[in-house]
């Protein structure tokens, strides 16, 4: 195992705590797709398309879109818009550790 794939076993354990610990409001599917990223991306930015994003994480495009504004909402992922004018739509997210 790597020391990148050991940081995200560490927080793929850390997430699921913290669904166990809080009283979250959230469905199973919800969870999972936070658990995907968790696992696929770590703690490194991911600034893919939503379509190939949902693609890779298994989701469909639209249900993905409100899944990353719930979990935004709830601050387990961070969405910031770094770009100006026509790639403005470019997302980074990134899970929130802290």
């Amino acid at each position: 195992m790597t020391g990148e794939e050991d940081n995200n076993t560490v927080l793929f354990t850390n997430l699921i705590r913290y669904f166990a610990q809080k009283k979250l409001d959230l469905n199973l599917y919800t969870r999972w797709t936070a658990l995907r990223f968790v696992y696929l991306f770590g703690s490194n930015v991911c600034n893919k398309p939503l379509q190939e994003l949902a693609d890779q994480i298994g989701i469909e495009h639209k249900k993905l879109r409100k899944i990353l504004e719930e979990l935004s909402n709830l601050e387990i992922l961070k969405i910031t818009f770094p770009e100006r004018g026509a790639r403005s739509r470019v997302r980074h997210i990134v899970f929130n550790h802290e």
